[in-house]
């Protein structure tokens, strides 16, 4: 599967690898929305991300978006270049999604 969801005590992990598209947006969505209300903290891993589509990308801005309202600490590990895309696509979430060392580039390595 190309989107896994796990939560361990009040952390939610999200893991997108291969392909994230429409097809995978709907149970992804509920997958999250099903955990959110309880976690302090979201990991998002999108380092062996290779493919995205609107529908992906739309789905991550409005969970970036939410995350923030809700006060929910954000770190992000993946391809410095699809982070920046989606930080470019989103509202004002520069700030939010690029603090300190809660982002982490796999492409450094």
């Amino acid at each position: 599967m190309s989107f896994v969801v796990s939560k361990e005590d009040k952390t939610l992990y999200i893991k997108i690898s291969d392909i994230f598209s429409i097809y995978h947006v709907n149970t992804a969505r509920k997958d999250i929305l099903d955990v959110l209300s309880d976690v302090e903290t979201v990991s998002i891993d999108s380092s062996e991300l290779n493919e995205i589509d609107t529908a992906g990308i739309q789905l991550l801005i409005s969970l970036v978006k939410t995350i923030d309202t809700r006060n929910i600490e954000l770190h992000l590990k993946g391809n410095k270049n699809f982070l920046l895309y989606l930080n470019q696509t989103g509202k004002n979430i520069s700030e939010f999604l690029f603090k300190g060392d809660n982002v982490e580039n796999s492409s450094d390595r």
